[in-house]
């Protein structure tokens, strides 16, 4: 979000690191996060609209990839799909301006008092295998995963997130792509899934 970067001086640097790493991919997710106040945010698209197109300009993203606060919406080539209808007219303004957007297929959720993953890495990896076995995601063989950054505030090192990736990846079936490549076209039924993770 542009407004908590601008504000907070150790947030423009993890910034700046990110935007120096291979393995990140920026999108637009705001400038204001709705203030939290989703439902009043929503009843005025033009205003969500202007609300991402800020946040573009003041972060100088080099992308159009959307995720709306607050919503599981995607709006990729000709398919739309709503959790809800309120932001459901904003996901198709910005979709109408160039926005891909984007929702995910799996949320790994937490304790908002203390940011604490609620599911183990080995709930995540089951889940996981069975929503990709079962073609439970919005593409066959891709899967979105949703994680928030206070969820891994220790030492990278021992975070789950990178447990989870790291076991992800043992088993030779996984492969971890950037949202601008997504979706990955596998016509094998062999070929690996791909993961793709948003903060």
């Amino acid at each position: 979000m542009g407004s908590h970067v601008r504000a907070v001086p150790r947030l423009r640097t993890y910034y700046q690191l990110y935007e120096n790493n291979p393995y990140i991919e920026v999108g637009n997710h705001s400038y204001s996060h709705a203030h939290d106040e989703y439902r009043l945010f929503y009843i005025n698209p033009d205003n969500v609209y202007q609300d991402f197109v800020k946040n573009s300009r003041v972060l100088q993203l080099k992308n159009k990839l959307a995720r709306l606060p607050g919503r599981n919406m995607w709006r990729i080539g000709n398919r739309a799909i709503n959790d809800v209808i309120s932001g459901s007219t904003s996901a198709d303004l910005l979709s109408k301006n160039g926005y891909v957007v984007f929702g995910w297929d799996l949320e790994w959720q937490h304790d908002s008092r203390t940011g604490a993953p609620i599911q183990t890495v080995n709930d995540m990896y089951h889940v996981i295998e069975s929503l990709l076995k079962e073609r439970r995601t919005v593409t066959e063989n891709n899967i979105v995963i949703l994680c928030h950054d206070e969820m891994f505030k220790t030492n990278w090192e021992e975070t789950e997130l990178k447990q989870l990736i790291e076991r992800l990846k043992s088993t030779g079936k996984y492969e971890f792509n950037h949202l601008s490549e997504y979706p990955i076209n596998i016509k094998s039924t062999h070929a690996q899934p791909n993961v793709y993770n948003k903060k």
